[in-house]
């Protein structure tokens, strides 16, 4: 048995020289100093302790003895099992969370030292330093984390019997202590396979490793009790299999061996254990064969070969060629074979054998490899077959029929295609024949380690005073490691129903509806859908998390509770002050339940506090990932890594959550039309600049797509996990399960490769269902909901008072009625008592005051340019601003003025103002309108500005100032009834009226009879004026002062016109330098802009964009299967300029959004035709439409409370007013595509 083999050199799979001689020398020092031997201690009840006799352990590398292992007897191997015996009864019934917490710590410290470990173990077992680098120790610490991880998703299976009113389920009991016996070839990774298990199951452990290689083992100790295991869980004792390994198999209080070795040993161990019936777990022996057909990859075979045959003693010893490809095959590995440095064996390969002889028929631990060739695939299979042992193999062919066929008929545990040694732990491993019995794997290993138990419940014979005594396993924090200590409670649970419904909200984050994320949850679909009620419209108010959760926990729009953003008053003092004190907890809370919050709270939640109205509190801190993350645990700060399988969070919220219970009872992304449809003209600023996705982003939304779909697999299981245990207390029916997400998330669409701050139902369109007592099962309701109700709908489910501060409309009526036969219509609808409202609120994104000013300005500096041909809303104008601006976009009022032309409209420092056309105006050619000011000539000669036209308008307000005060004035007023306008004239001068006038005569005859009444009224105070104004014309006094009005005879230009208090010149020469000023800076900026383009095109290390927010992704971003691997890259997905209200619209006429952005633009999608808003059909709409939604909008963004509850009033047009574009390019699908409507019986809809 050679034990150094290769440990000065190996190589790799290109067969390339590797060497290993550096740092052997430094190696040496991990485990001497000063020349003294380094002393293997015994490990038991938690202590090291001395030994009498002692084994020498020698160097591979250079035969010289550097450690001294204890030779231990059965005195020492029964104090190791009387310690585990001891420590079983509590380490049995501790929490699987915390033995699961354990079994990372154990993970984290052992990979902090994997240099120190690597070294150890190739200094103990001759292996290179790399090989155990990569492989052995990596592996260990995979083996703790897996099996940490699996526990907290293992199920036990459950029966209902209505029939007789029983309930079966399994326990899985741990077996006991665990006697561990592991080989010399693989030392430390074989080791934790086994300990890692049966450690996770509930067993105490006495382990044996190999005499050969017991280092690595022994400091393995020193972390399983830094780790802080209790004592006795772990004992380890060295020594010889005749000894210490009979006597543990022998030991009575030794319930189950598990053992890697050679098959003689084995078989004395099934002599021995038999006596008592024990469990018995062999991996033993092989011979492994390597089947390679000519059609295979010879250089990846040949490659892979040369690893398999010679890498650590392997047992890939037989190699069977197609005759074809035999030459090739035996020419190479002859050229390897002779490669011959250092001071160890070189390979052998071994041709021209029978296959009866010893070499072909025996184990070798050894560099030797026997190579036959073969004619025909019946015949390769029989001499595969004709071999005692049968652990794994491999088969090598670009055919995979065949590969496939061959592969079934080899009788071996393990068959790789093409490839070797690619493991998966979920799957078994283990061998036929005398390769051994049982299997080692997830499910395998806990099989093994446990017993199975099952237990029958009769409801009957359940008393509601039962007390059971239960053992908890409670956990310490310390401020540097978490101690762990056991108690036993006294814990009361109540088998009867409580007088009020349970509540349970599940929340999911950025989980779409519209892309198909429902269709990868069965468990979802049956437990919840199916058995309650699913909302076919449920939107969010805003699709940014923050803002979001913060409508969904106090029933507030955005524009109330004032949380914009992730970041603007995100758990701000404003917001722990005035708003968390009133969330849905605080209510309930304070009517007498008891709630408990776990998982993601809001963005900037620091963890200092305990929110009010929650008696369990796991709330994260912060806005992390699932892993490398802290949470508040009831005010105490603990932290995760950065391991999937240690600190998933969706899985421990899972658990958390469920023992919150128990405590209180006491495929690809679905692409759907909008997919990479880009660039959009006819859409918001961001869409008009995305271009088309790359083939980069679209590996990469598929991909993030699958990894999205692998977490909700979490979430499907922790649906599975609170319906099963709220089943099995007996609280199920008297439960209300709401499932929904703070919003959606979009993935390709309109060529965004990933987001949620879109208007778009893929962002803001969510899943919402409700299960409970008195819903109607199966059922799909339409009435539009937002998550402001859920809010109030649990505090009517929980039978508190709904606060008149909340914005939410409790659907909890809505619920009910679905099981009222008549109430809900064909298509979904409930009616209930008081109508329901059609229409929510969509925002994103506040408005600053500077924002306000500078959209303000740019309007203002556009009126001019309005032809008047195309109706505009200008949203931030107030009314009297808005009327001057309808005026100034009629062309017949501009200047110059014309015959007859009473008004003309000027520009004065960027604002829009209207002036009365004088006498000679329509002859003069000035330049009112200019920016630049015109100069005058004041009465000292200096040079002045011209005024005339504002100082006009303040003589107006002074001489009506005057005449207000005159004892003889009295204000004059139009009186008569002026109805609602049912026609417009339109700034093109067209007349547009309601469709209700054009179509019934007796509405047309009843306008034009107001109409007429109108104008006689009109009239008459037209009269009233015109005499008036004679009078006063009559009545001119002689002093012609400023107070007077002017009457614009234009003879002769007033001194007043004309600004002579200041150095006019002196003033456009400072106004000439701020403009300078402010070009300059503007030409520094785009110089700036442009340095950062350039730098971030030539080393990609800076990833923005103009007004735009981007994201950059490498292929170390993700630490978690499936990796990304395409290289790094940077997207922008969002603009700064994406602030919106919308109006959601939905009801049985209706279906559409309406949306008004921060740059004015205005988008209008009609769903019922288009229902992936495909189209902005906003210019499409009659002017009269707009400004009704825009009316509606603006009320929306202002409502408070119960304003914010009320339906909608109808639109004032007819029904039909949306209109059908008549542009068949724009209506290309068939409305039948689009059944918004999905029938109740079919389960794949969502």
């Amino acid at each position: 048995m050679v034990d150094g083999l290769y440990a000065n050199t190996m190589y790799n799979s290109s067969c390339e020289d590797v060497d290993f001689t550096d740092g052997y020398e430094d190696l040496m020092m991990v485990t001497r100093t000063q020349g003294d031997l380094l002393i293997v201690k015994n490990f038991i009840g938690g202590e090291f302790v001395e030994s009498e006799r002692f084994l020498d352990s020698y160097n591979p590398s250079t035969g010289e003895v550097w450690a001294k292992v204890p030779d231990s007897g059965e005195a020492e191997v029964d104090g190791a099992v009387q310690a585990a015996d001891k420590a079983f009864a509590s380490w049995a019934h501790s929490c699987v969370s915390q033995r699961s917490q354990l079994l990372f710590k154990i993970a984290d410290i052992l990979e902090s030292r994997l240099e120190d470990f690597a070294k150890l173990e190739s200094l103990d077992q001759g292996k290179p330093i790399w090989l155990a680098r990569t492989m052995d120790i990596p592996r260990a610490v995979h083996n703790f984390r897996f099996y940490a991880s699996y526990i907290l998703h293992d199920l036990n299976k459950s029966s209902l019997q209505d029939q007789v009113g029983a309930i079966q389920y399994t326990l899985k009991e741990p077996v006991g202590v665990a006697g561990l016996i592991s080989p010399w070839n693989l030392p430390l990774y074989l080791l934790t396979f086994k300990i890692a298990p049966a450690l996770a199951t509930g067993n105490t452990v006495v382990a044996k490793p190999s005499e050969l290689t017991s280092v690595t083992a022994f400091h393995l100790c020193e972390i399983i009790k830094e780790a802080g295991v209790p004592p006795g869980v772990v004992n380890m004792v060295f020594g010889l299999g005749s000894r210490a390994g009979e006597a543990l198999v022998a030991h009575p209080k030794v319930h189950l061996i598990s053992f890697t070795g050679g098959t003689v040993t084995a078989q004395r161990i099934r002599q021995v254990a038999s006596r008592q019936c024990k469990k018995l777990s062999l991996e033993l022996g092989g011979k492994n064969p390597s089947i390679v057909f000519s059609d295979a990859d010879l250089d990846k075979c040949i490659a892979t070969s040369i690893r398999s045959s010679f890498l650590n003693q392997e047992k890939f010893a037989c190699v069977l060629v197609e005759y074809l490809s035999s030459e090739r095959f035996i020419n190479i590995l002859r050229a390897f074979s002779d490669r011959n440095e250092g001071y160890f064996m070189s390979p052998v390969v071994i041709t021209n054998v029978a296959d009866d002889a010893a070499v072909m028929q025996e184990e070798i631990f050894g560099p030797v490899t026997c190579i036959v060739p073969f004619d025909e695939e019946k015949e390769v299979i029989d001499r595969a077959n004709n071999v005692k042992y049968g652990l794994c193999g491999v088969v090598w062919s670009k055919d995979l029929s065949r590969a496939h066929r061959v592969a079934g008929k080899i009788k071996v545990g393990t068959v790789w295609v093409n490839c070797w040694l690619v493991r998966d732990l979920n799957l078994p491993f283990g061998g036929m024949k005398e390769s051994g019995i049982g299997r080692e794997g997830a499910v395998e290993s806990v099989e093994f380690f446990t017993e199975l138990k099952t237990i029958c419940l009769v409801a009957s014979s359940i008393s509601a005073a039962d007390n059971a005594k239960r053992t908890y396993f409670e956990e310490e924090i310390s401020p540097n490691h978490r101690r762990l200590k056991f108690s036993a409670q006294k814990v009361t649970e109540r088998r009867t129903h409580s007088e009020r419904p349970n509540i349970v909200l599940i929340l999911t984050d950025d989980q779409d509806l519209l892309l198909g994320s429902m269709k990868y949850m069965p468990k979802l679909q049956s437990l919840l859908v199916r058995q309650g009620a699913f909302f076919n419209y449920s939107f969010v108010s805003t699709p940014m998390c923050c803002p979001s959760r913060s409508s969904l926990l106090t029933g507030l729009y955005t524009h109330n509770h004032n949380v914009h953003t992730n970041n603007d008053n995100c758990s701000s003092p404003q917001w722990i002050q005035q708003y968390e004190p009133r969330t849905f907890a605080a209510f309930l809370h304070s009517s007498g339940y008891r709630t408990g919050y776990f998982g993601k709270y809001l963005n900037k939640y620091n963890g200092t506090y305990k929110p009010p109205g929650w008696d369990h509190w796991v709330g994260l801190i912060r806005n992390s990932r699932f892993y490398n993350y802290s949470v508040n645990n009831n005010g105490e700060i603990v932290k995760h890594g950065d391991n999937y399988y240690a600190d998933y969070l969706t899985d421990l919220v899972a658990n958390d959550s469920v023992a919150f219970f128990k405590h209180s009872k006491q495929r690809f992304p679905t692409k759907t039309p909008s997919w990479n449809l880009a660039p959009n003209p006819d859409k918001q600023w961001l869409l008009r600049q995305i271009q088309p996705m790359t083939p980069q982003y679209k590996m990469f939304t598929d991909l993030l797509q699958r990894r999205r779909l692998q977490t909700l697999q979490s979430v499907d299981d922790l649906v599975e996990k609170v319906y099963q245990e709220l089943n099995l207390i007996g609280e199920l029916e008297n439960t209300y399960i709401i499932y929904t997400s703070d919003h959606g998330y979009h993935l390709g669409q309109f060529g965004l490769i990933k987001g949620k701050s879109m208007s778009f139902d893929f962002d803001t369109r969510v899943p919402l269902i409700v299960r409970g007592p008195g819903i109607k099962h199966g059922s799909v309701i339409s009435n539009i909901v937002v998550n402001t109700d859920i809010a109030p709908t649990m505090l009517e489910m929980g039978g508190a008072a709904v606060p008149d501060s909340m914005d939410g409309l409790s659907f909890f009526r809505v619920l009910k009625g679905t099981k009222e036969g008549n109430s809900m219509d064909s298509r979904g609808f409930v009616k209930t008592p008081v109508a329901w409202r059609d229409s929510i609120l969509l925002e994103r994104g506040k408005v600053s005051k500077k924002m306000i000013k500078d959209r303000m300005r740019e309007e203002k500096l556009t009126l001019m340019q309005q032809s008047g041909n195309q109706p505009n809303l200008h949203l931030y104008l107030n009314p009297k601003q808005q009327k001057v601006a309808r005026q100034c976009s009629d062309p017949e009022n501009q200047y110059p003025c014309k015959p007859h032309q009473k008004w003309y409209c000027a520009m004065e420092s960027g604002n829009a103002r209207l002036y009365k056309c004088r006498n000679g105006d329509h002859t003069e050619i000035n330049s009112i309108q200019s920016d630049q000011p015109q100069p005058c000539t004041c009465s000292d000669g200096r040079i002045g500005q011209r005024v005339s036209y504002p100082r006009e308008h303040i003589r107006h307000r002074r001489f009506l100032r005057q005449q207000a005060k005159r004892s003889d004035y009295f204000p004059f007023y139009v009186t008569g009834g002026f109805q609602l306008r049912r026609c417009r004239v339109l700034s093109n001068e067209t007349v547009l009226c309601d469709q209700g006038i054009y179509r019934d005569y007796d509405e047309w005859l009843s306008h034009w009879e107001q109409l007429e009444d109108m104008i006689k009224e009109y009239r008459k105070v037209l009269d009233d004026l015109r005499g008036i104004r004679e009078h006063l014309l009559s009545q001119r006094p002689p002093d012609n002062s400023d107070d007077g009005m002017d009457m614009g005879n234009g003879d002769d230009e007033d001194e007043d016109d004309c600004d002579c208090d200041s150095d006019w010149s002196r003033r456009m020469q400072r106004q000439k330098q701020r403009l300078q000023r402010r070009l300059r800076k503007q030409q520094r900026d785009e110089e700036r802009n442009q340095r950062r383009a350039r730098l971030m095109r030539k080393n990609r290390k800076s990833c923005s964009g103009h007004s735009m927010k981007c994201f950059s992704h490498d292929d170390d971003h993700w630490k978690t299967p499936p990796y990304w691997t395409y290289g790094p890259f940077c997207f922008c997905s969002n603009a700064n300029n994406n602030t919106y209200w919308c109006l959601r619209t939905v009801n049985q006429t209706h279906n559409f959004l309406y949306c008004e952005y921060i740059t004015s633009f205005i988008t209008f999608y009609d769903l019922l035709k288009d229902p992936f808003q495909l189209y902005n059909v906003a210019k499409t709409l009659n002017y009269g439409v707009l400004q009704q939604l825009h009316e509606q909008l603006a009320a929306a963004k202002e409502c408070r409370g119960r304003e914010c509850r009320h339906k909608n009033p109808q639109l004032r047009h007819d029904p039909g007013w949306i209109p059908n574009s008549g542009d068949d390019d724009n209506y290309e699908e068939d409305e039948d595509d689009f059944d918004e409507d999905p029938p109740e019986e079919d389960p794949d809809f969502f």
